[in-house]
């Protein structure tokens, strides 16, 4: 019985530190700008971003908008009508706009000069372009998953890649963090 258990916890350790390096392998590619459409945040909502991301760093405030976003919406390939509920179901497109939306309520309330925006692109697992992957496996929904939305911040010295709909997904927000040049 103490060897069936020592086994089964063995498996279990293999598997979590796969999952592990797998998820670190994982990286967002953007290819290209999106057209921006305006989210008009209930005032609540608005309110509580201002109040709750004062005195945060930028990075602090990317973090919390990603966390907010995961909260306010759940991954769906069919839509609600945004902020119809207190959950509503998404797909990326609206995880990015709202997530860069509520990103820059704080940047501009708090006067730090970063932007955040709606970009295209795919998830790449060791270079291998998942979306295309996921086209060929199911063409039925090929509209749903042959790219991808996720959020581009800008700053002075650095610029953030993140996921907010991974957040969801899969527990994680994919950031990448790269300097400016």
């Amino acid at each position: 019985m103490k060897k069936k258990i020592l086994w089964g916890l063995s498996i279990a350790i293999i598997l979590i530190l796969m999952l592990f390096f797998v998820l670190l392998s994982l990286e967002l590619v953007k290819q290209k700008d999106c057209n921006q459409y305006h989210i008009e945040v209930p005032e609540n909502i608005k309110e509580k971003v201002e109040v709750e991301t004062l005195g945060l760093t930028e990075f602090q405030i990317v973090d919390y908008c990603v966390d907010l976003t995961a909260e306010l919406l759940r991954f769906s390939f069919d839509q609600d009508k945004l902020f119809s509920k207190p959950v509503c179901n998404a797909h990326c497109v609206t995880y990015a706009q709202l997530c860069s939306t509520l990103c820059n309520i704080a940047f501009e309330k708090h006067d730090l000069g970063w932007s955040a925006k709606r970009v295209r692109g795919y998830v790449a697992l060791y270079g291998v372009n998942l979306c295309k992957v996921l086209s060929n496996i199911f063409p039925k929904h090929i509209n749903c998953v042959k790219d991808h939305d996720f959020v581009e911040v800008v700053g002075s010295h650095h610029t953030v890649y993140v996921d907010a709909s991974m957040k969801d997904v899969i527990f994680t927000d994919l950031k990448m963090i790269k300097k400016a040049n």
